[in-house]
């Protein structure tokens, strides 16, 4: 992934976002295990979520279900301050820093 945002609502595999140069993934991690699946040397983890990413990750995953009909995002958005909790945001460090950067240059301003 380079660029722009994605939720992610099933599983990861081992070595989780080691490409990852860009963009912001949103995992789904009820069980909370996705830090010991991901390349902790290239990205970082957060379990809050701001107000902005939380509307991002609601209108992704009503996109989803818009498109697919997904019955399990339709029962993830149908409990979403249980579903919100267990969002866990995945952001590359170099990334991140740019993100800060641009927010201290221009607060008004948000990349993600």
């Amino acid at each position: 992934m380079t660029g722009g945002a994605v939720a992610v609502l099933g599983e990861t595999g081992k070595n989780f976002a080691a490409g990852m140069s860009g963009g912001v993934a949103y995992v789904y991690d009820p069980e909370n295990t996705l830090a010991d699946r991901v390349n902790s040397e290239m990205v970082s983890l957060s379990n809050t979520l701001e107000e902005a990413n939380e509307a991002l990750v609601r209108r992704l995953l009503e996109n989803h279900v818009t498109h697919t009909n997904s019955d399990r995002g339709e029962a993830l958005l149908a409990d979403w301050s249980e579903t919100l909790e267990a969002f866990t945001r995945v952001m590359p460090e170099v990334y991140r820093e740019i993100v800060e950067e641009e927010a201290r240059e221009n607060p008004v301003s948000r990349l993600c």
